[in-house]
């Protein structure tokens, strides 16, 4: 988990919708957040709108963003991940499986939907 400011929030955004429509796995699944994506503008200028629980993305404020520490070193070409003020180390945070399966178990039934959260125009 990282605080990241919303500029370099977009930036990490917009580095995950860079090879959309390409076989890369760099595209990123989002939560707490909608996105607007126009598929054929220009790399690094597809992002139409950014929402963060409900509200425009301000560049200027800081959100927490949980990732695993992987993107948050920067790979992928998250760079914009690196920057952030770590809020949770890797040594003391808990394991991603761990928290999936108590999400599960407290959950019981699993029942996805589209939300909406990722739009491509």
């Amino acid at each position: 988990t990282v605080a990241l400011t919303g500029a370099d929030l977009r930036a990490a955004l917009e580095n995950a919708v860079w090879l959309i429509g390409k076989d890369a796995g760099r595209f990123a699944q989002i939560s707490g957040a909608r996105i607007v994506v126009r598929r054929d503008a220009v790399p690094g200028s597809r992002l139409v709108s950014i929402e963060v629980g409900g509200k425009a993305l301000d560049d200027t404020k800081l959100y927490k963003v949980a990732t695993i520490d992987f993107l948050a070193r920067g790979k992928d070409g998250y760079v914009a991940l690196a920057r952030g003020k770590p809020l949770v180390s890797d040594l003391e945070g808990p394991l991603l499986t761990n928290v999936i399966i108590d999400a599960i178990e407290k959950a019981g039934a699993i029942a996805p939907v589209v939300d909406g959260r990722i739009r491509i125009e």
